[in-house]
Order: structure tokens, then C-alpha cells, then sequence
């Protein structure tokens, strides 16, 4: 009879021999590495996708790590399954490295640069969540949502695979390039004029890139840059810049997706990809391609919703991906049309080189062409048309951002976080360029995720995603607290003593949020509890 130790050793060792995660992904990482790991370097010359190590993740059930130098301690080497694609492959069972669901993204794993793949699981868990968001808040666009995240999309997998793992070879060839997130507080994200400016460029980028003629591509392509630098004109240097950034970074990526459309159709695909529901082989991948630029037309018009955000940061971010995939689509296609001898893709690199300029440079056009173009193009009808729907947008958007501001100030009960002290020092946020909402230059909101400030000792946790208001002026951070505040409530974390003056804070729960650490003088008015936190040397 076996002994109870050794019966769960090796039920352990037949546990770890087993794949959890949807085995198609490691099948179309095969694919994508196919074509970006090997010696003709097709889908970016000089990347050589074999260098990062892939995580895929189920969340808290298993990880599984791929092609790493190094795997973290309780990681084993996978046997027991047969033909899979590729050779050193480790499995972990538990507790995930990634504890929330759907996160792709590129992440250091002991220390390497690696890839990392939610499960298909994973995936569809949080796009249930989101759904359920949605449907609370009565977003309009629930029937996308259900089609988009019902059906299975292979293409759109690879793609993303592509897209994370060159994340990882910029960071080698371009440490630290991209945008300052701080920017979008200061971006105008309800400019009718701006808004009208990007709907146009995306309308111009599709025009081109699905130009059959060369007169007609180039005429494309000057209406584009024409808007381009015509609407850029009236943004603050510090969003202009910003764009270029997050082209860079997130735009390139994304234009891998496109790129690798390109680089698979026409080449056989292996065996077992046809078990993936929805995959057709590679002989036509031209209705893929329109899919991408039909969604890069959406986002870019603000027809699609980013989080179910229609006047934040996110749809200003988020279109960003699309504009740099278009733009980097837009540049290969110059390249082939005008015979240029480009080294571009090396250029990229660069600290200063952005997509915009290379495009620039490639099209040749003066600016006074430019400005003429632009000129007529703001004297059409289409222009006219969008400057309507877009103006209509700004007043909905102020008028919604007038209501939250009321709503937070006016609630059953108001937490204000004093930071007058803390002019100067650093202090820690826990926020996402997501859910930045500008108010206007002062004053913002951050939402989507639960909000963290942090001063030296001190900190303030929300219990959950509400919307916090940063007032830069009064350095305020406010937020509505899910229930009463009494002096009750004070004496007894506090003592009888907070009404004196400062006090130690060693933990004070709040209906909706906690504090904790530093000294800080608290001061009740009515439903309004105001925290001014003390700065302290060292």
C-alpha cells in the first residue's frame, strides 16, 4: 500500500504532465514564431522572435513557460505530452504569476523579458465581466460585444502573439521610447476640431492603403499628412509628442498584427491549426486585413467605445494603436510604390524618429502643399458633417463631466485627501492612463480602477473603481464614500484626541475606503471629511 506522502507525489508529478491551458495557443505561437524566428526575418527584419520566452497562464490554475533560459523556482519540465511545437516547455501548477484574468503583455520573469499570454478561459472570463459591466450601466453596443466575444477569432490570437512579443524586442532596440502618459492630462480629448481631424485621417489611411492606382494612393497619402499636420497644429507640443509616443510603442506593435497577414498568406499552415474553430488556412487572408483597417476606421472615428468611455483618455489612447498600425502599413506600401531605398525600420529606432516624419520625408511634400490640401479638405462637405456630430460630442461630454463633478461633491458623504504638504514631493497613484477623464487643465478624474494614493507613511485605498477628482490647484483628491461618516466613527479608531490637531494614523476604516500611516489633522463638516496629510523629513 502506498503511503499517503508518496500517493500525492505522484498524483502531484501526473498533475504537472498535463496541459491546463488551451493547447491552440502554443500551436499558433508556433505559427507566429515561424515567421519571426528564423533567418529570412520576414515579418521585421533583425527581430528574432526565439529570444523571448512565452508565458501562457490560466489563472491560478497554471502557468506554462516556454524557451526560458532561467524558469522561476516550482517550474518542471513538461513530459508526457507528445509532438508539441516547441522543446523546452515548464509547467506550474497553482498559485499564477499573473493573478488577474486577460493580461498580454510583456513582463520581466527572473529576470528575462518574456511574453505573456492569457488563456482562452482567462480571456472570456473578463470579457464576461466587462459584459456584465456594460449591460449595468446600459451601453448600447451589448449585441457587439456578445458577437465579438462569442466567436472565436485564430487570426486575431496570432496577431496579438505578434503583437506582445515585439513589445519585447522594442524594449531591447529602444529602451524607454514612447509616450508620457502624463500628457493625456492635458490633451483636449473633446476638441471637435481634433476629433474631426483624426476621424478624417483614418478615413484617408484606408483610402490609400486599399488604392489600387499610384496617383490615387499618393493623392490618399497627402490628404492624410495634410490633415495630419493641419490638426496637430492646434494641439500643446506636449500631445502632439505624445501621439508620436504611443504610435511608437503601441502602434507599431499593433502593426504587426497587420504585418503578419501579410507575411502568412499564401504559406501552408501546419496540421493542427485546423482544429482552431474559425481558421480557413492562408490562401486569402485579404477579408483579415479589411477587418483590421475597418476597425482601425471605428476607433479612430470614435464610432467604437474604449471601456464604454466615450469622452475619457481611452478612446484617445486606444486609437493611437490603430493610427500607428495604419501609419507603419502606410510606410511599407510607400516604400514598394515610390522604389525608395528606406532603411526605416532600423531608423524607427531612433530617439527622435517618429512614423510621422518617416512618412513625411517619404511622400516629399512641401508645405505649402500640405496647407492647401488641408484648407480644401476643411471647406468640404465631410468636414462640415463630422465638425457637427463631433461638436454635438463635446456638449454631451461637458455635460457629463459637469454631472460627475456634482455627483462626487454632493454625495451622502465626501472624502478629501489634503495633499497642500506634499507640493513638490513625490507621491504615489495607482491609476491607468485609461481612465484618466480631464476636466479641464486643473482638474481630473481617474477611474476604471480602484484608487491608491500614497505619501510617504500615509495611504488611501477606495474599496473599489470609483471615480476619484485630482484638484492640481488645491492639490484635493476627492471621493464619494458609500456611506456616513459620524464622530463616533473617529473616536473610536482615532480617540477623542483627532479633534486637537494632527494624529498618528495607524488605521481608520472608511465606508468605501481605508487609511492608514503618517500624521494628518482630520477636520468633520457636515457630510465632508477632509484628511490633510503632514509631510515628514526622512
Amino acid at each position: 500500500m502506498l503511503s499517503i506522502s508518496l500517493a500525492l507525489a505522484l498524483s502531484s508529478h501526473k498533475l504537472q504532465d498535463r496541459i491546463l491551458i488551451d493547447p491552440l495557443l502554443i500551436a499558433m505561437a508556433s505559427e507566429v514564431w515561424d515567421v519571426a524566428a528564423n533567418d529570412d526575418q520576414s515579418l521585421w527584419p533583425g527581430w528574432d522572435s526565439s529570444e523571448t520566452p512565452i508565458l501562457f497562464y490560466l489563472t491560478n490554475e497554471q502557468d506554462v513557460l516556454i524557451n526560458h533560459p532561467d524558469p522561476p523556482d516550482g517550474f518542471q519540465k513538461l513530459s508526457g505530452v507528445p509532438r508539441l511545437p516547441f522543446e523546452n516547455v515548464f509547467v506550474r501548477n497553482g498559485e499564477t504569476i499573473f493573478s488577474m484574468d486577460g493580461q498580454n503583455t510583456t513582463r520581466q520573469v527572473n529576470g528575462v523579458e518574456t511574453l505573456v499570454v492569457s488563456d482562452t478561459l482567462s480571456q472570456r472570463r473578463q470579457w464576461a465581466q466587462g459584459l456584465v459591466g456594460a449591460a449595468k450601466v446600459g451601453f448600447d453596443g451589448l449585441d457587439d460585444m456578445v458577437k465579438d466575444g462569442v466567436r472565436p477569432d485564430p487570426y486575431g490570437m496570432m496577431g496579438m502573439i505578434a503583437h506582445e512579443a515585439f513589445h519585447a524586442y522594442q524594449a531591447t532596440q529602444a529602451p524607454g521610447k514612447g509616450g508620457n502618459e502624463m500628457s493625456l492630462l492635458k490633451y483636449p480629448a473633446l476638441s471637435a476640431e481634433n476629433n474631426v481631424g483624426y476621424a478624417l485621417e483614418a478615413e484617408f489611411l484606408r483610402e490609400a492603403l486599399l488604392a489600387e492606382d499610384a496617383k490615387e494612393f499618393r493623392a490618399a497619402a497627402l490628404s492624410w499628412m495634410a490633415v495630419r499636420t493641419g490638426r496637430r497644429k492646434e494641439l500643446p507640443k506636449e500631445c502632439a509628442a505624445y501621439e508620436d509616443g504611443i504610435e511608437f510603442s503601441e502602434g507599431l506593435a499593433k502593426s504587426m498584427e497587420y504585418r503578419l497577414l501579410d507575411v502568412l498568406e499564401g504559406r501552408q499552415a501546419n496540421d493542427r491549426m485546423y482544429w482552431a474553430q474559425g481558421f480557413h488556412g492562408y490562401d486569402s487572408l485579404s477579408r483579415e486585413k479589411e477587418q483590421l483597417i475597418e476597425q482601425a476606421d471605428g476607433f479612430m472615428s470614435g464610432k467604437n467605445t474604449v471601456n464604454n468611455d466615450l469622452y475619457g483618455a481611452a478612446p484617445v489612447r486606444f486609437r493611437l494603436y490603430y493610427s500607428g498600425m495604419l501609419a507603419a502599413a502606410l510606410i511599407d506600401k510607400m516604400v514598394e510604390e515610390f522604389g525608395a531605398d528606406s532603411q526605416w525600420k532600423s531608423e524607427v529606432f531612433e530617439p527622435e524618429s517618429t512614423l510621422t516624419g518617416i512618412a513625411m520625408d517619404l511622400l516629399g511634400a512641401e508645405r505649402g502643399e500640405l496647407a492647401e490640401r488641408y484648407q480644401e479638405i476643411q471647406a468640404g462637405s465631410r468636414y462640415k458633417e463630422l465638425f457637427a456630430a463631433k461638436t454635438a460630442l463635446a456638449s454631451d461630454g461637458k455635460t457629463h463631466i459637469n454631472e460627475m463633478v456634482e455627483k462626487i461633491t454632493s454625495g451622502p458623504a465626501t472624502l478629501v485627501i489634503d495633499a497642500t504638504e506634499w507640493a513638490g514631493k513625490p507621491i504615489g497613484l495607482a491609476m491607468t492612463p485609461f481612465g484618466i477623464m480631464r476636466i479641464d487643465d486643473d482638474r481630473r478624474f481617474y477611474r476604471q480602477i480602484p484608487f491608491r494614493a500614497i505619501m510617504g507613511a500615509f495611504q488611501v485605498v477606495a474599496s473599489s473603481a470609483r471615480p476619484v477628482l485630482h484638484d492640481n490647484v488645491k492639490r484635493h483628491y476627492i471621493l464619494d464614500l458609500t456611506g456616513g461618516v459620524s464622530e463616533q466613527l473617529l473616536d473610536k479608531h482615532l480617540g477623542k484626541d483627532w479633534r486637537d490637531g494632527s494624529v498618528a494614523l495607524e488605521e481608520l476604516p472608511l465606508p468605501g475606503a481605508s487609511l492608514k500611516g503618517g500624521l494628518a489633522t482630520i477636520t468633520l463638516k457636515g457630510d465632508v471629511l477632509t484628511v490633510k496629510v503632514h509631510f515628514e523629513q526622512g
